[in-house]
């Protein structure tokens, strides 16, 4: 005889075994106490870390059993509620949260019975994290004389209070010119602020050229280009081509229909149109040829628009008007060696050096290790 099963009865028996074996699968072992298990934390970090990365490492032993197989079970509050299965006697934390935060490590031996230590080793620490903690990198030059920060971050991020402490100074991140114009007495120092993916340049010079060392020619020395720390921009080829970071020209556009007006107004003359047609990157070579021509009306226009100004007036608004490069410069020597103009000397050493990077509160940013 054949035992028939409807369709209706045998979706009844799939769904009564998928029950049961959900069920089974959820069933958690059953966890005992015992008393002769101890748990002993070995190495832990500081009780104040700055850091976003702890390790821990453990040991345990069952009194009664010498050779019981222990495992472990770790809990990190606030950020883990419950037990964490371990099976080596170390635990590593990474990407804690940045801020200051008390974390309390609890860990606890257990054995192959779920025998467990009912009192687990603690440990407690803080974390003061800076909120920018390894957003902006360093990099270091070969001679020591300059390093630089990189902003790895996309926000914005403003370094002015900021502190670079290597073993043999401790320097401040001061202000800076972003808005350069040549009327000193328009000069406004503001905060320097490292655009995202941008950075900043540090380089040691001297103060001035009378501050050098005695019978050296100032013409040599290591010094600020303007007396500030500056931002360049667009125009800077204008003011110096070291810094024009964008490669950019600044050509005179000037369409033939307007210069084909000029010409019939008797504005320019016709020599003049065909030389404004080809126009130049900074137009150096269109203000000395029309020199050369004696053209003063064409001259006029040329240098009225090749200079600082006019291009800033053209193009500030651009979105990518300033560089992503800020330049800062710093005399690295005590005021003893400044009154007795001793050379500058490389700020941080070339072997066995420890770099650091802290923000405005002295909390570590980053860190840069030489062997």
């Amino acid at each position: 005889m054949k035992l028939k099963i409807k369709n209706k009865d045998l979706l009844l028996i799939v769904l009564i075994f998928i029950v049961l074996g959900f069920s089974f699968a959820q069933q958690k072992p059953k966890f005992r106490p015992n008393r002769n298990i101890e748990t002993i934390i070995q190495s832990a970090p500081p009780s104040i870390i700055e850091t976003n990365q702890v390790t821990f490492k453990f040991s345990g032993v069952n009194f009664r059993k010498q050779d019981d197989k222990l495992r472990f079970q770790t809990k990190l509050w606030p950020l883990e509620k419950g037990w964490q299965d371990n099976y080596s006697n170390e635990k590593t934390y990474s990407n804690l949260p940045k801020g200051k935060n008390v974390y309390l490590f609890y860990v606890r031996a257990v054995n192959e019975k779920n025998e467990y230590d009912p009192f687990p080793a603690v440990y407690v620490f803080e974390t003061r994290i800076s909120p920018f903690y390894k957003d902006v990198s360093i990099g270091t030059s070969y001679d020591g004389m300059s390093l630089t920060l990189y902003n790895d971050s996309d926000r914005e991020i403003n370094i002015t209070g900021w502190k670079i402490s290597t073993s043999k100074l401790v320097f401040t991140i001061p202000q800076g010119v972003k808005n350069f114009t040549y009327d000193i007495n328009k000069i406004k120092l503001e905060d320097i602020v490292l655009s995202a993916r941008g950075r900043a340049i540090i380089q040691a010079v001297y103060s001035s050229a009378t501050s050098g060392p005695i019978g050296s020619d100032w013409r040599n020395l290591p010094l600020s280009p303007y007396g500030f720390n500056f931002l360049p921009n667009k125009c800077f080829l204008y003011v110096n081509k070291n810094f024009n970071d964008h490669y950019a020209c600044d050509y005179l556009s000037i369409s033939r229909e307007e210069l084909l007006q000029m010409v019939l107004n008797g504005r320019i003359s016709s020599d003049c149109a065909v030389l404004l047609s080809s126009s130049d990157c900074d137009g150096s070579w269109l203000i000395r040829r029309t020199i050369e021509r004696g053209d003063l009306r064409c001259q006029a226009i040329v240098e009225q628009w090749y200079n600082y100004n006019s291009c800033y007036q053209r193009k500030s608004a651009d979105s990518d008007f300033f560089s992503k490069i800020w330049r800062i410069y710093f005399d690295p020597r005590n005021e003893d060696d400044k009154k007795n103009r001793k050379p500058i000397e490389r700020f941080f050493r070339d072997r066995f050096e420890k770099i650091m990077l802290l923000d405005q509160n002295n909390l570590l940013v980053n860190s840069y290790e030489i062997y």
